[in-house]
């Protein structure tokens, strides 16, 4: 499994996707060759459905793959869908003969992914972060009450959700949500926040999907660290997902305080990693 590239691309010809039928027919295509299918793309209606009433969201059409490209201000982003590894190859070669700017690709799988982590450091990219996945099976302990400051996420706590966000968070390699997305979250009832007199110490984001509880991101302002106020919020998103079979997140390999506490919560590392690489 391979999951997102981020560059930046200037004066390229690109064809706008007009809706998410243009996306899935594009992945139909690449599966009818019956060649092989290899892809960093996963359809989420919602946020890709922004992306193309934005139009921010192009494809570019090379033998036997598609190059999905999401652009920003300061990035764009690169997904591709391929048959195999030889059309890939091809396809990229000829992209970044007309590349400018600084690139950085996401790569995720297991030991698997390394022959492609080490074609893109030919190409010149160098390993920017390491992030591996975290889990534990099994009902979460639930056995403390909730904080009464620990409410559910409300439209009006959004923006500065985003703004903590994109202060203390690395887009490269965490990918942070707009605030389309986050309001996403918060109708779907799975945004916790601590609030004291009405402003926020802390959030916590997550996703429950059938018996499996994804944390996405778990944040405490610093100078209220120390009064166990993530502690608190954990506690609480264990409760949301009382009755998940498995608990997921993943983490920055050198994020050591972590790591030591999503073990003494239980939780273990999988060998499923994702790879961030630039090329400046």
């Amino acid at each position: 499994m391979v999951k997102l590239i981020v560059c930046s691309i200037i004066n390229r010809l690109m064809d706008n996707l007009q809706s998410i039928n243009d996306v899935q027919m594009l992945i139909q295509q690449i599966r009818s060759e019956r060649k092989g299918f290899i892809t960093n793309f996963f359809l989420d209606h919602f946020k890709h459905s922004l992306w193309i009433d934005r139009n921010a969201f192009f494809y570019e059409s090379f033998d036997d793959c598609f190059l999905l490209i999401k652009r920003n201000e300061t990035y764009s982003y690169l997904y591709f869908i391929s048959t195999d590894m030889r059309a890939l190859n091809k396809a990229l070669v000829k992209f970044f003969r007309n590349y400018i700017g600084t690139c950085v690709v996401d790569l995720v799988g297991n030991d698997s992914i390394l022959p492609l982590k080490n074609k893109f450091v030919l190409w010149g990219f160098e390993e920017y972060e390491l992030l591996y996945r975290m889990s534990r099976t099994g009902y979460p302990n639930v056995s403390l009450p909730i904080d009464e400051h620990i409410k559910k996420g409300v439209l009006g706590d959004v923006e500065t959700i985003k703004i903590l966000l994109d202060a203390c968070f690395d887009p490269l390699s965490e990918q942070i949500p707009s605030e389309e997305e986050l309001g996403h979250f918060v109708k779907n009832g799975t945004v916790l926040v601590y609030k004291q007199n009405g402003s926020i110490s802390g959030f916590i984001i997550y996703e429950l999907t059938g018996v499996t509880l994804y944390l996405r991101y778990w944040f405490v302002i610093p100078e209220f660290r120390e009064k166990k106020i993530g502690a608190k919020l954990f506690n609480a998103f264990m409760h949301e997902g009382a009755l998940s079979k498995r608990q997921m997140f993943w983490v920055i390999s050198r994020n050591e305080n972590a790591i030591k506490r999503y073990l003494h919560y239980g939780f273990s590392p999988e060998k499923l990693y994702d790879y961030v690489l630039i090329k400046k």
